[in-house]
């Protein structure tokens, strides 16, 4: 036992130190200069002390010809003084990550996730008792861009991340200016300089770390450029996480512009069911007089969830397309989930055009359609069904209202398109103040919402004035009248020569979508000098 004392009196108490388990009493001393030297772990340390130790270890001179201490490494999640406050704050935090699991062996740091809810810390069951711990892993996003010209961008591209365990926040997607290379030293040497940009026909990589999200269910891509020139055209974006080799792949397509299209600068997008599915394709053409083709067949596959993009058959080992032949193709393209129909068309070239595919696909031959939709059905001896649209187009009552031009309609709806269809037949339509009626048949496309209706500005005479479309789905018995009291001409109104009509939707009516009132103040300043 050892007396200690204090400048501002005698005091008496007992406790133990942390640093040990020496009892250190306080007692009364007779005289001042009696006391003893001052020998608690909490005395006043001179810094003198701390020279020529380990780092880290500095060791304390007690006094009192006493050896010197060596204090350990300070720990606060081994610290008892704050045992109860982890306790009570974190949910016994110090038992559950010892100090010999911190960091771990597989060569990842792990990181703390709080309930963004409640603001606590989650706990492996979910509640807010415990604590989760996260790996931290690495994300390769790699974006593509789209390759025509001033499709790419300079601005600056921002990306966040969703998941089935938590979301990324956003993050700044950009190079090191010594990381972009060029072709020669000199271009090289000029990178360093140089914003990194976006090239047209690039596909650029990244490697952003952050917290497993799990299974990625959705992504916001989006980009700070204002002006025309920081438009930005976005292929696709695949995303693989670099722990455990998983992929998702985001198509998009679309331009993040706030001068083309809807007008957007971002963009969320959600992941596909699988990168790419291999699809094989058996095409039996028709045993006919002149039933194959010369010409370069294309299909388009569309499923409950999207529409693969427009692929080529092409067979390099034989000639296909030939009279009363099968030719079988196989290739990849997105999954599309189940699907629903499928659309072949050819793009009329070569000597011989015209091709029998049960139907003949030809210019000259038949409703002189080159494209069309036939409606999947998993048994093999199924008949084809389509359905039948009867198609009145009224020409306005105006000088020079009519047209020479070749007219095509493509009708839309909930379920797809019809694609394009010319409308033609042995009259001479589209002549002032007539009507006209047309039948297509195609693949139900379901509730009609919009068509798009333009000519080829052929002919002498290739203005027309268009007033008013109805169509006629005969198998569902329902009507849709599409206004338009417009010009579709080069020299007259806008000079289009195509629009887009909505059902019930006029000149002067609102397109469906949401309403925005935009007001424009201008302040005039007037300065007067007096």
């Amino acid at each position: 036992m050892r007396d200690t004392y204090y400048n501002n009196g005698p005091i008496r108490s007992n406790h133990r130190s942390a640093y040990g388990n020496t009892e250190y009493r306080t007692t009364y001393s007779p005289a001042p200069s009696q006391r003893p030297v001052l020998t608690a772990p909490y005395v006043n340390r001179s810094t003198q002390v701390y020279r020529n130790t380990a780092i880290g270890r500095p060791t304390v001179d007690v006094g009192g010809g006493a050896p010197s201490m060596r204090l350990p490494a300070y720990d606060a999640l081994e610290d008892p003084h704050l045992h109860e406050y982890f306790s009570r704050r974190f949910s016994n935090i110090p038992k559950i990550m010892p100090k010999h699991q911190r960091g771990g062996s597989s060569g990842g740091r792990y990181v703390y996730v709080p309930d963004t809810r409640t603001g606590k810390i989650k706990s492996k069951s979910g509640s807010s008792t415990g604590v989760t711990i996260r790996k931290e892993t690495v994300y390769k996003v790699s974006i593509t861009t789209g390759s025509q010209k001033n499709n790419g961008t300079s601005a600056r591209v921002y990306l966040r991340m969703k998941g089935s365990k938590g979301k990324m926040t956003k993050k700044c997607l950009s190079k090191s200016k010594s990381s972009i290379k060029s072709k020669s030293a000199a271009e090289n040497k000029k990178s360093k300089t140089k914003a990194f940009k976006f090239l047209p026909g690039s596909t650029q990589i990244f490697k952003i770390k952050s917290e497993d999200l799990g299974d990625i269910k959705s992504i916001t891509l989006e980009h700070d450029g204002l002006t025309e020139k920081d438009a930005w055209f976005v292929e696709e974006i695949e995303i693989v996480n670099l722990t455990n080799h998983r992929k998702w792949l985001f198509s998009c397509g679309q331009w993040f512009s706030l001068h083309h299209t809807d007008c957007q600068i971002a963009r969320t997008l959600y992941a596909q069911l699988t990168a790419k599915t291999e699809y094989e394709l058996t095409v039996i053409t028709g045993d006919k007089n002149g039933a194959g083709t010369d010409a370069n067949v294309f299909v388009t596959i569309y499923g409950k969830s999207g529409q693969t993009e427009k692929v080529a058959l092409k067979n390099k080992s034989k000639n296909s397309f030939e009279r009363n032949q099968s030719d079988t193709f196989t290739f990849k393209a997105k999954c599309v989930g189940p699907m629903t129909k499928l659309r072949v068309e050819h793009d009329n070239s070569g000597r011989g055009p015209g091709w029998y595919l049960e139907r003949w696909l030809a210019k000259d031959e038949g409703d002189g359609a080159i494209c069309r939709d036939l409606v999947g059905s998993k048994d093999p001896l199924a008949m084809r069904k389509s359905n039948k649209y009867k198609v009145t187009v009224f020409t306005g009552n105006k000088r020079g209202a009519g047209t020479d031009a070749n007219v095509c309609i493509t009708l839309f709806g909930k379920q797809g398109d019809s694609a394009e269809r010319k409308l033609d037949n042995t009259l001479n339509n589209f002549e002032r103040g007539a009507t006209d009626e047309f039948l297509i048949e195609c693949g139900c496309v379901g509730t009609l919402e919009r068509i798009r209706i333009g000519h080829d500005n052929a002919g002498g005479s290739a203005g027309w004035f268009l007033d008013k479309v109805i169509v006629d789905d005969l198998d569902q018995q329902r009507v849709y009248e599409f206004p338009c009291n417009r010009w579709l001409a080069v020299d007259e109104d806008d000079g289009q020569i195509s629009r887009d009509l909505y059902c019930g939707v006029g000149e002067n009516d609102a397109a469906p979508g949401v309403p925005y009132v935009i007001q424009v103040i201008s302040l005039i300043c007037t300065i007067i000098v007096l």
